[in-house]
């Protein structure tokens, strides 16, 4: 299978996930979390290999995909923050439905892009037997590729996300007590 094949293949059956998420009632709670869980396993192993393998290949040997590729890689951070997030939700929390279809619009967007865009200029630059080999490394990383640690890991961009989030709170109390100090400065004259 060539490369460009089994990145679609794994969008489609992420898709599928995504309809199945969208038809569940809003009491069905269990069901939301497990089928959660399996997309975030599926979005975890496919955004793995794509950076290690697609990725980080044609960002060696092909011009002129700079740019989209290191926005891809910025559209998986966000991801894998989104990700994260939704794997620590409890079925029962009410937020559980919010976050899926979050996690399904950034993914769905991903995809648009990847598929109208990057993959064909992917497609034209390399070869059949480029493609294939690039495809069989895919195939072997996906193997190889372990959901636990990775879901752990996602527990890293989350901290990010979060330590970002308070020295964007520091800077705003700082900013605000200069802004209180100014105002009272002017009222005391």
């Amino acid at each position: 299978m060539d490369a460009i094949t089994l990145i679609k293949k794994d969008h489609q059956t992420v898709e599928a996930m995504f309809r199945k998420l969208e038809e569940l009632g809003p009491r069905a709670h269990k069901a939301r979390k497990e089928l959660a869980d399996r997309v975030i396993h599926e979005l975890v192993v496919h955004a793995a290999i794509e950076e290690t393998v697609l990725y980080s290949r044609v960002r060696t040997e092909l011009d002129g995909l700079e740019d989209q590729t290191l926005e891809a890689i910025e559209e998986h951070h966000i991801l894998k923050v989104a990700l994260a997030t939704l794997a620590a939700t409890g079925p029962n929390d009410e937020r559980l439905p919010a976050r899926c279809k979050v996690v399904i619009e950034l993914v769905r967007h991903h995809v648009r892009e990847e598929e109208r865009e990057y993959l064909p200029q992917v497609r034209n630059a390399y070869s059949k037997d480029e493609l294939t080999e690039l495809g069989e490394q895919l195939a072997t990383a996906k193997q190889a590729v372990s959901a636990q640690p990775l879901l752990a890991a996602l527990e890293a961009p989350l901290e990010i996300a979060a330590s970002e989030g308070a020295a964007i709170v520091d800077r705003l109390k700082a900013v605000g007590s200069v802004a209180v100090k100014r105002v009272r400065e002017r009222v005391a004259i």
